[in-house]
Parts: C-alpha cells; structure tokens; sequence
C-alpha cells in the first residue's frame, strides 16, 4: 500500500510490479470503511518504464513519487501526480488568475485620481456597492 497526499477512508492505492514487464501499476482500491474490505479494484495509473528486463523493487519516497529497480540494480525515480487533484489545482490557478483581474480592474475603476491608492472618498462607493451585491442595506454613519 501506498500513501499518497490525501488521505481517504474508503480509498487506498497498491503497487504493483513484475519481474517481467517494464511497468508499474497503481492500482485504487475502493473500500467500505465499516467492514474493511475492498469493493472495487481498478488500475488507476500505469507508469512505462525504461527497465526492458522487469522490475525487482518500488519503493514509495514521498507521497508523489516511486523509484523502481530492476535486476541489475539500477534505479530510476517516477513522479507522478493526481490527475484529478491536478485538474482541481488548474482550475483553482484560473479562478485565481480571474478574480485578481477583477479586482484590478475594479481598483482603477474606483482610482478616479490614478495615483494608485484609493482614499476615502473613492473607497466608499465602491464598498457600498460590494455591501449592496449582498443584500444588506446600507445606513447613514
């Protein structure tokens, strides 16, 4: 068994090798938390490999990477990387990306003087208006 960045209760991850293929399979493993046992298998990731002779040994190194060994003992190191996590990671990039661009432009908006700071009286109009997309109402204090 493997362990990779995030933990899960009804999924756990296993490797898999053999002496005469030159490749690794990680296999996810669903299991039913209350009864231990695993309901379903399937190949998650299928890592190729240089090795032409087979694979003797992998070992997990870190949460994201394997190094396998073949028979002549050489060693070779495979990151490898959640699609889905990495799919979630891109797209948490975009949104990111996008609400800066919204707030930027939002700031030269409010920048009626262009000196790059906002005072009191630029501040204010766009603070009620970010309080009104709320729905709370505004009083006079």
């Amino acid at each position: 068994m493997i362990i990779g960045d995030k933990a899960s209760e009804d999924c756990q991850f296993l490797v898999s090798a053999a002496g005469d293929k030159p490749e690794i399979l990680i296999w996810r493993l669903q299991v039913n938390p209350q009864q231990a046992q695993t309901i379903n298998m399937k190949v998650h990731i299928q890592i190729k490999t240089s090795f032409s002779e087979g694979i003797k040994f992998v070992v997990q190194t870190s949460p994201t990477q394997l190094v396998g060994v073949d028979f002549d003992k050489t060693l070779m190191f495979y990151d490898f990387v959640d699609k889905n996590a990495q799919v979630e990671k891109d797209k948490m990039e975009e949104d990111q990306k996008e609400f800066s661009s919204l707030v930027e432009e939002a700031f030269r908006d409010a920048d009626n003087d262009g000196n790059g700071w906002l005072d009191l009286d630029e501040c204010k109009p766009m603070c009620e208006s970010l309080i009104c997309t709320f729905g709370e109402s505004l009083t006079e204090e």
